[in-house]
């Protein structure tokens, strides 16, 4: 699936309202067992940072640039997809979003003081993908980055939902979860 292909499936993608998710992945033990750990990790991670600038990298519908606006900060959703760049201005009124490439992100270096990064790199070029997300950051800044566990069942029906090219897998300094893989860092820039 080439990436004209995989936008227009998620421009056809049913977007809650009330939250911003994509409504077509399992809604119980998604929302009560893995977003429920993802936000509790965002937030104990910001209680030590506090970031004032978070770039949602690939926010989709919105629903984590929502919880993102709810810190006093500034949040910025970026994701290809007009249509869940619409979604995500009715979900999180009080953010930014831009309609772009995450492989080419239109803002200018040291940004942003965090970058949040849920389900996004699995669909990009990994090692181009990390490197705009390096330049966007600030010296220290915190990356908080997200993939599926390739490996869980539930996981499995999302790339048949919607299926790509290849799947890149994140192993570095993970924290694990059960249905998933979590990184959390400051990066640096060599200077």
């Amino acid at each position: 699936m080439g990436l004209k292909d995989e936008v227009d499936v998620y421009d056809r993608a049913k977007v809650s309202a009330d939250t911003g998710e994509i409504e077509d992945y399992d809604v119980v033990v998604f929302q009560n067992v893995i977003r429920r750990r993802e936000i509790d990790l965002i937030r104990s991670e910001f209680q030590a940072v506090k970031p004032r600038r978070i770039l949602d990298y690939g926010c989709g519908g919105g629903w984590m640039s929502r919880i993102l606006s709810s810190y006093d900060c500034e949040v910025v959703g970026i994701d290809i997809s007009c249509s869940l760049i619409d979604s995500a201005k009715r979900s999180a009124p009080k953010a930014s979003f831009v309609v772009g490439d995450c492989m080419n992100l239109p803002f200018r270096d040291g940004t942003f003081d965090a970058v949040v990064s849920i389900a996004t790199l699995h669909h990009l070029d990994f090692k181009k993908g990390l490197e705009q997300v390096r330049s966007v950051l600030k010296n220290r800044g915190l990356l908080i980055l997200m993939e599926p566990n390739k490996l869980n069942p539930l996981s499995s029906i999302g790339r048949k939902l919607f299926p790509m090219k290849s799947i890149l897998w994140v192993r570095s300094r993970l924290f694990h979860l059960s249905l998933g893989l979590i990184l959390s860092c400051k990066v640096s820039k060599l200077r």
